[in-house]
């Protein structure tokens, strides 16, 4: 398996790992029992310590990520479902660190894979939109090819 393909799946258990965080109380949640969950009923290869650090790093800046999302979006982060908003948090997280990993469009293009691996349509364009202002805010230069 390529590392790209890895990396996507690491990416799709990462969110999924956030969400059941989301929605469960912080003390009762566990990566490694979230981890063996998935992976019995999801047969797909990843990289643990990616997922790791995707899911910590989020979460450890979800007020961040969420004040955010209030002040640039029309309903605020309690607006969207616990899924998308594990994506947005994935994605802010990845366009915020530095040396970033892969480059900001990258970044946006996997968010939305894995919202169309994983849920609807409706608010795919919203969340692109988010991500893409976010990453424009974080390093403008970086998408000036995008346009």
């Amino acid at each position: 398996m390529d590392k790209y393909k890895k990396r996507h799946n690491s990416r799709i258990i990462a969110v999924q790992c956030l969400y059941t965080r989301i929605i469960m109380p912080e003390p009762t949640f566990d990566l490694d029992s979230s981890l063996s969950i998935l992976s019995e009923v999801q047969e797909m290869a990843y990289d643990r310590n990616f997922v790791e650090q995707l899911v910590c790093g989020s979460f450890d800046q979800k007020e961040q990520w969420d004040d955010y999302i209030d002040a640039h979006t029309k309903y605020g982060a309690a607006s969207f479902q616990p899924l998308e908003r594990a994506v947005i948090w994935l994605g802010f997280y990845e366009l915020s660190l530095s040396p970033r990993l892969v480059s900001p469009p990258i970044v946006i293009d996997e968010a939305l894979e894995v919202l169309r691996d994983l849920s609807d349509e409706r608010t795919r364009s919203l969340i692109n939109g988010l991500l893409d202002r976010f990453a424009r805010a974080h390093d403008p230069e970086q998408l000036e090819k995008k346009d």
